[in-house]
């Protein structure tokens, strides 16, 4: 974006750096907790704490962002850190080995669209409260007819996954003032 070659980036809002582009909130993103379609957690009404805490857990290596998410629900309630089965960096394999096996892990909804719509994995009933992350669109110059076709495409695919995505009254300031520690990496 910087030197022209590039007419927009969609990435994690938030931070001074940004302030020089024009930004625009697409949607909002958070963690949730998954496991196997077939999963007893995944039939129940809701979950507690100690069912997730009795779980064995395939995350990411030290100092990654689901693992110290994880990690940092768990510290919340004075708990030990989660039982990790395995450690897999690769979110691609992380969703294959929640789908076949009895572990749980997180992800950000927009990793495992396709796997919960068909049926793979499933949504763990667990109330987490966490910051949402504002992801959207930055440009230095006008929408050319391509970038706002692209654009357009991206909001209808978002739409159709069924995305937080802006609501009327709330724009950028608000979506920056939501999120306590700036953009997710």
């Amino acid at each position: 974006l910087h030197d022209g070659t590039a007419e927009m980036a969609m990435v994690p809002l938030g931070g001074a750096e940004q302030a020089k582009f024009s930004r625009e909130l697409l949607y909002h993103d958070a963690m949730a907790i998954y496991c196997a379609a077939g999963h007893p957690l995944a039939r129940a009404g809701a979950v507690d704490f100690a069912e997730l805490q009795c779980r064995y857990w395939v995350l990411g290596p030290p100092g990654s962002l689901v693992r110290t998410r994880i990690e940092d629900l768990f510290a919340s309630v004075g708990a030990p850190p989660p039982l990790i089965g395995i450690e897999i960096d690769d979110v691609a394999l992380r969703r294959s080995m929640v789908a076949e096996s009895g572990f749980l892990s997180a992800f950000q909804s927009h990793h495992v669209f396709n796997e919960v719509s068909a049926r793979l994995i499933a949504r763990v009933p667990y109330h987490w409260s966490q910051e949402v992350s504002p992801v959207g669109l930055l440009r230095l110059m006008p929408h050319t007819d391509l970038s706002s076709r692209l654009r357009e495409a991206m909001r209808h695919r978002l739409r159709e996954a069924g995305m937080p995505t802006e609501t009327p009254g709330q724009g950028i300031a608000a979506a920056m003032r939501a999120t306590k520690r700036g953009p997710r990496r």
